[in-house]
């Protein structure tokens, strides 16, 4: 199924609405919905001149300790912020380096631009996050997470 194909089928069916952006935060998973795989915290942290110590991301099958996070929204704006609510971290793209992380403050690099939101009947609700700072769409691409100029199915995560 295509992302377009996700997006349409959604919109189109009388059994599901917007996601209410104004309800209380919650803790949630990110699930890719081409492979299913988790996205946490690897554990490994990479230095970065300007901004400090991030902490890298990998995908795995099952939630673990820091496989959770709460979504935030920037009050009047399309921003939102995704934090670790085990390590209070923040998640963040690099579009130099290419790769997804998580750090204590929030800037430009971890804003989030929700391109597509949409709850099934079934209470799950499917969303393309998209880096506002580095202007990719969070992916898997064989397997690893990446940021990409067009989004696929891909590019679909799932928040539990």
């Amino acid at each position: 199924m295509s992302v377009n194909s996700f997006v349409r089928s959604k919109k189109s069916s009388p059994t599901l609405s917007r996601y209410d952006l104004h309800t209380p935060a919650v803790v949630l998973v990110l699930r890719c919905f081409a492979d299913n795989s988790i996205l946490k915290l690897a554990g490994q942290v990479k230095f970065h001149p300007a901004s400090g110590s991030r902490s890298t991301l990998v995908l795995r099958d099952k939630a673990e300790d820091t496989s959770y996070w709460v979504e935030g929204r920037q009050s009047k704006s399309e921003i939102h912020f995704f934090k670790n609510y085990a390590t209070n971290g923040y998640l963040g793209y690099d579009p130099n380096g290419d790769y997804i992380y998580t750090k204590a403050q929030h800037y430009g690099a971890e804003e989030w631009i929700l391109k597509a939101d949409e709850q099934s009947s079934d209470g799950r609700r499917g969303v393309v996050l998209f880096a506002n700072f580095g202007k990719k769409y969070l992916a898997i691409r064989d397997g690893k997470l990446t940021g990409v100029s067009k989004y696929s199915e891909d590019c679909i995560w799932i928040l539990d």
